[in-house]
């Protein structure tokens, strides 16, 4: 089912490895929502810095003990190198008992939007 949603959807445990992916975040690391389980988003991104790495985990313990939603706009590099910009939204994501086991990540491309955007303010 999440397949047929367009934005880049995650689901990652409290260790930052992926619980669940969907076809468009496979796409952009040009590997399979299968092959992207378990893994640290480091082994699925090459273009991920160490220091991008720790600011999203920070961000994923910030969402999972505060349970409230993160939303920011990133630019994201994919596997080719291109950059990319996407709306983030980081929810806590919880079991069946409520408790929070992860976070969901959903990132909408804005690219162009934003394009179009800059191009109005600079007229």
């Amino acid at each position: 089912m999440i397949d047929n949603i367009p934005s880049l959807i995650t689901v990652k445990d409290r260790n930052e490895r992926i619980q669940i992916a969907n076809q468009a975040s496979a796409t952009l690391y040009g590997t399979t929502p299968e092959a992207m389980v378990g893994k640290l988003e480091t082994e699925i991104n090459p273009n991920l810095s160490i220091s991008e790495a720790e600011h999203y985990r920070h961000i994923n313990e910030q969402v999972m003990g505060s349970r409230c939603t993160y939303q920011t706009e990133q630019s994201i590099t994919d596997r080719t190198g291109a950059h990319r910009w996407y709306k983030m939204m980081v929810s806590p994501f919880h079991d069946g008992t409520g408790e929070v086991t992860g976070v969901l990540g959903n990132w909408i491309d804005i690219t162009d939007r934003k394009a179009a955007r800059d191009a109005i303010v600079q007229g």
